[in-house]
């Protein structure tokens, strides 16, 4: 069974500048005033106090998915063959495309290569938010 990966809390402040109002099975809380700054899970009763800000943590899945609906962007996640095995063996890096839906038009490709799937998803779903939030990050090489 393999365990789904809950966005960043960065992720999670842009989703929610784009306007994410999914599911999430938790929620980060944080008021730098009082010192709060926790993850609860949604189920939880909590007390949301005055100037807390809340934010929902989906699971990048459920976050990749609303970009598409939304967004109409989408990341393709692939492995970099090795080409001198004839296309048949992973090298173990991935990479990953984001594209626009609208016209099908690619919007870059990641030149940086991830040691597993999801954290070239993740990677992903980084670039796609700074790209919608016209800020591109340092770590984004599209």
């Amino acid at each position: 069974m393999s365990v789904l990966q809950i966005v960043t809390k960065e992720q999670a402040v842009r989703l929610s500048l784009l306007g994410f109002d999914g599911r999430s099975e938790q929620v980060w809380m944080s008021n730098p005033t009082i010192g709060l700054d926790k993850i609860v899970a949604s189920g939880d009763t909590f007390y949301v106090a005055d100037g807390c800000a809340t934010y929902k943590l989906p699971t990048v899945a459920l976050a990749l998915k609303w970009l598409r609906e939304k967004h109409n962007f989408w990341i393709e996640v692939y492995p970099d063959w090795n080409a001198e095995e004839d296309l048949k063996q992973v090298t173990g890096q991935w990479g990953f495309e984001m594209r626009d839906m609208t016209n099908d038009e690619m919007r870059g490709a990641d030149k940086i290569w991830h040691d597993d799937y999801d954290k070239a998803e993740s990677a992903g779903l980084d670039c796609v938010l700074h790209y919608l939030s016209a800020q591109k990050p340092a770590s984004c090489s599209i």
